[in-house]
This record gives C-alpha cells, structure tokens and sequence, in this order.
C-alpha cells in the first residue's frame, strides 16, 4: 500500500448538524471535508433543542500508523466512561460525559492495493466512523441504531423497514410515496415523555444508503417495526416477541458482542412497539394495509 499525506491538508473544517436526541458536530481535515459535507449536506436537520446531548466526531488523518490486526472493531472498556478500539480503519477514542459524547478517530488514510481510488477510500473511512460513533452514542439514550429504512404516514407515525442488504429496504421507500426519515440507518430511541413513557421515537441518520435517498433527523413516534422477507404475495403478520427479538438482534449495528445494556433496550423496544414480518410482490398497494392503526407490542 501506498500512503498518502499532505501537511496542507491537515487543517480541520467544521460541520453541526442536529440528529433526534444530539447536535452532532464533526471536525475533520481539509482532506476529508468534502464527504463530511457531502454527507451532511443532503440530510435535512431537526430543530435544534435545549435538551439535546452534544455529539462531538473529531476526525483526524495521521499518516503512517501501525495497525495491529484487521477484521470488525473491538471495544474494551479502560474505565466506565473511556472506550477505545483500533480497526483496519482507525483507531477510535471515545469518551461519554453527562453533556454527550466526544470521539476522536484517526484514520488510516492508504491506497489499498486493488488500486481503490483515494477519494473512494476516504469517503468510505468517513462513512465508518460516523457509524461507529451513532452506534456507540445509541445505547447512552436508550436507544439503537438499526439497518433499517424509515418513512413518515399521513397521520405523522413513523414505520420502520429492517432487513438485510438487498431485502427492500429502499424499494419500500419508493414505493410508498410518504416521506423519507432514512433509507439505510436509523435511531430509534424511547421518548422519554412524561405521558407517554412506552412511546419510542425513530430519526434519521446522515448515513447514506446507496441511492442516496433523503433523510432526515426530525423524531417521530414509531408506529411499528417492520422486518422485510421476499415473497410473492403479501403477508401482514405480527411477529411473538421472541421472534421479534431474534430479527431485531440482526439488525441492530454494533461494535463487538451485543452486551447486557443492549439486550435490554432490544428486549423494551419489542415488548413495546409492534414488529411485523412483511412480505409482498411488487405489484402489491401496501399504502391501505400499512395505514391501519397498529395494536400493542408483540406477546
């Protein structure tokens, strides 16, 4: 591999943006400011808020780097609130505070040897490490980030689509014409309301799917969660609890073994909010179906 660095490009540039529960501020190096602005450019922000934590992504290009090992992340706790991993991607530092969380990623910035163009290598080193760093802030909520799209009926309740890769999720959100919350991650989080203390919230995230879809960061009550599976009619059914829990687990990103906090908030938001497994053909109209009101969380 070849590394690239460039002292002119290591000053930073500074982006804000709100996203449900957080304003989230990156700061990253003239090098990779492009795909931070990129992305956070066509993602449409909620309304700032008093309430809302700080998110703070520090993104830094250091040049050569040992990296000791390849393969998915590994956080290890040092001490309850410092948490730090290293990856064929970056190492990460990331430090929660009762204000929010700061994350500081440095990132290996190479040309792989299959002759990846550079600036492909660095969107997708960005892309990674806003990822890891919704993915660990989630749990400090009470909530999760999920591999799931998200679109917003006419009465303002928010559906949630999960899957795998190839499953729908996008398709689903051209097909029904109501808007877009994401088309690829979503945070879903517990509202936290006084009157409504099982209502959970489902955002958008500034993590692109590959059509680039809109998305958006204003929270809405989520109606239900539904898990896609191909088939050639259409099918509406409400999944057991269990059930619901195993697809969940599928679904959820995170870094490392799912650990007991993390079980917990899988395991409330299906004895709270309903989950479905839904099927259908192309030709199916699901506006009708999925308008309906929807019962209680599974049993």
């Amino acid at each position: 591999m070849t590394v690239v660095t460039s002292p002119a490009e290591t000053r930073n540039a500074h982006f804000g943006c709100s996203v449900g529960p957080w304003h989230l501020e990156v700061a990253a190096p003239r090098s990779h400011a492009t795909h931070v602005e990129h992305l956070l450019g066509s993602y449409s922000p909620c309304q700032a808020l008093e309430s809302q934590r700080t998110l703070v992504l520090r993104l830094d290009a250091p040049g050569p780097l040992p990296w000791p090992h390849s393969g998915p992340p590994r956080f290890r706790a040092d001490v309850p609130t410092i948490f730090v991993d290293e990856s064929d991607a970056w190492v990460a530092r990331l430090t929660v505070h009762d204000g929010g969380l700061d994350a500081h990623f440095l990132l290996r910035d190479e040309i792989p040897s299959t002759g990846t163009p550079l600036e492909v290598v660095r969107r997708e080193l960005v892309m990674s490490a806003l990822k890891a760093t919704l993915a660990f802030a989630a749990p400090t909520v009470g909530g999760l980030l999920l591999h799931a799209s998200a679109l917003v009926r006419p009465d303002g309740m928010a559906l949630a689509f999960a899957g795998p890769s190839g499953e729908g999720k996008t398709t689903m959100t051209k097909r029904l014409s109501w808007p877009s919350l994401a088309d690829d991650a979503v945070l879903v989080y517990p509202s936290h309301a006084p009157d409504a203390p099982d209502h959970w919230l489902v955002t958008g995230t500034p993590l692109r799917g590959r059509e680039g879809l809109p998305r958006s960061g204003t929270p809405h009550r989520l109606g239900a969660l539904c898990h896609l599976a191909k088939a050639t009619s259409f099918s509406l059914a409400p999944m057991p609890r269990a059930a619901a829990f195993s697809a969940l687990m599928k679904r959820i990103i995170h870094f490392g073994a799912p650990n007991a906090r993390l079980l917990d908030i899988a395991a409330h938001l299906v004895s709270t909010v309903p989950n479905f497994a839904l099927s259908s053909s192309l030709s199916d109209d699901l506006h009708m179906a999925l308008s309906l009101p929807f019962p209680a969380g599974a049993t």
